[in-house]
């Protein structure tokens, strides 16, 4: 595998487990600004919060395997440091999902 393709399957990685860290995130903000809730509501929505805080858990544990594989490559010197710098676009893609998402957020707590 080369250089080029290892940094895009790190990246690609990455970008899985944050959003998946984020809309579960974005799902607990949603869950906690309903108010007056019944009974039967609040029950669904602690088993949606167990199963989002399970998630979150797991798209942690899923970048600290990236981050030890990262730092495992690199010390073996399997990364070189002329590794492609995104493009324009693709940062722009990435801060208008960022902008997305604090906007939802913002959204549902305020």
């Amino acid at each position: 595998m080369s250089n080029a393709q290892r940094a895009q399957t790190f990246l690609q990685h990455i970008d899985q487990a944050t959003e998946r860290l984020l809309s579960r995130q974005l799902a607990l903000v949603r869950i906690a600004a309903e108010q007056e809730k019944d009974t039967p509501t609040m029950a669904v929505e602690t088993a949606e919060i167990e199963a989002s805080a399970t998630s979150i858990v797991r798209a942690v544990e899923d970048l600290l395997v990236v981050t030890r594989s990262l730092k495992e490559a690199w010390i073996l010197g399997q990364i070189r440091q002329d590794l492609p710098e995104p493009t324009e676009d693709e940062i722009q893609n990435r801060k208008d999902a960022l902008k997305q998402v604090f906007e939802a957020i913002s959204k549902q707590s305020g």
